[in-house]
């Protein structure tokens, strides 16, 4: 019947594939459907996000390894300080002036400039010859002349440096009255080369150069 057939062609037509106008022969839908935008943006994201992540946590590495070498380099540093101290000392027999390395290292004695009534001498000679003439008369077997300069003293160590012994005198006491009227300074540097200056008065510098002045330096 009439009614059959077109229900059946109907029903042929609807369940046809769409042709492909320029092959001719049917054409296949691509059901298939991409990333939306948000989807896309928030992997871009998650990308950026990591990536400085990994930049954060290489610099830290990095400030932190700094931080560890600078402190160990301190270290190292504190470990060999010395701390030159040069003083005068009194006795019954007499009187001393020595220096002792109170620290921890070395200390590389660079330089060394004495004064009497503020104009240098090289020696103990001519500190004597200022401090009570010429003529003073002292007796040099009781006494000990050393210089520092150039040397290196270890820690813990003291070495003298001018020494008068053998009892009182009046001319010795009359050389331990002058003895304000003595200054020094003396420049010395650990094995690091790290420079400090001790003075008479007891003043210190330090982050320094040594510079040995020429004509001037004590003992040398």
């Amino acid at each position: 019947p009439a009614s059959l057939s077109s229900h059946w062609l109907g029903d042929n037509v609807s369940q046809q594939k769409p042709v492909d106008e320029t092959t001719g022969g049917a054409r296949a839908v691509d059901r298939s459907v991409g990333p939306s935008g948000p989807a896309v943006k928030r992997r871009l994201d998650t990308n950026f996000v990591i990536a400085a992540s990994a930049v954060v946590i290489s610099l830290c590495a990095l400030v932190v390894s700094y931080v560890e070498v600078s402190v160990m380099r301190a270290d190292q540093r504190a470990s060999v300080w010395p701390y030159l101290d040069v003083g005068v000392s009194y006795s019954s027999e007499g009187f001393t002036i020595g220096a002792t390395n109170r620290g921890l290292g070395p200390a590389l004695v660079e330089s060394v400039l004495v004064e009497v009534d503020g104009r240098p001498v090289r020696n103990w000679d001519e500190v004597v010859d200022r401090l009570v003439g010429p003529e003073s008369g002292l007796d040099y077997s009781n006494t000990l002349r050393n210089t520092i300069n150039g040397e290196v003293l270890p820690a813990e160590r003291e070495l003298l440096l001018f020494s008068v012994t053998g009892g009182w005198t009046p001319m010795k006491r009359e050389m331990a009255d002058q003895l304000n009227r003595l200054a020094w300074m003396i420049c010395y540097c650990s094995v690091y080369r790290d420079c400090w200056t001790v003075s008479r008065d007891g003043s210190r510098s330090e982050d320094i150069r040594c510079e040995p002045q020429a004509g001037r330096e004590f003992g040398r």
